[in-house]
């Protein structure tokens, strides 16, 4: 019997969150995989190596840091494997960035697709929605797309 999605899905966010507190960016974008593709509402980008992915993590660790986060958290709140593909879980989860006992900003819901290949499960795509304007998840050189540009080509 295969784990459940739930169960993999808390597994990979326990894995990266802990690697991107750390400093350990090399490590953590080596669970993803490639192309990357992150949206968030500062812009959209495709990555296309782990180094580009380890710069982005890296500019949302500093972030933390600026804003005095002394840990932060990410709590599955659902996931589900891809009716059509096994290799694929689609899952949502709640992000917590703390600072001294309170919130350092507010939590924010993000959704990320996990891919399995030979036996490895890798972040494919992650979609920040709604998030704090205080945050930063892309490094400053990451060419972007703005995320409505793709309705303004309709």
């Amino acid at each position: 019997m295969r784990p459940s999605a739930l169960t993999i899905y808390q597994a990979h966010l326990d894995r990266v969150t802990a690697l991107v507190w750390e400093g350990r960016f090399g490590d953590a974008a080596r669970a993803m995989d490639y192309p990357h593709l992150r949206t968030a509402p500062e812009g959209e980008a495709q990555l296309m190596t782990p180094e580009q992915v380890a710069r982005d993590m890296q500019a949302f660790r500093d972030r933390m840091a600026d804003l005095g986060a002394t840990s932060y958290r990410r709590m599955a709140e659902a996931a589900e494997y891809h009716p059509a593909n096994p290799d694929r879980i689609d899952g949502v989860h709640r992000t917590c960035i703390f600072r001294r006992g309170g919130y350092a900003v507010e939590p924010y819901l993000a959704r990320l697709t996990l891919r399995c290949a030979v036996g490895l499960w890798r972040g494919a795509s992650l979609l920040l929605a709604e998030t704090p304007a205080a945050l930063t998840f892309f490094h400053p050189t990451t060419p972007k797309r703005r995320p409505d540009a793709a309705e303004e080509r309709r």
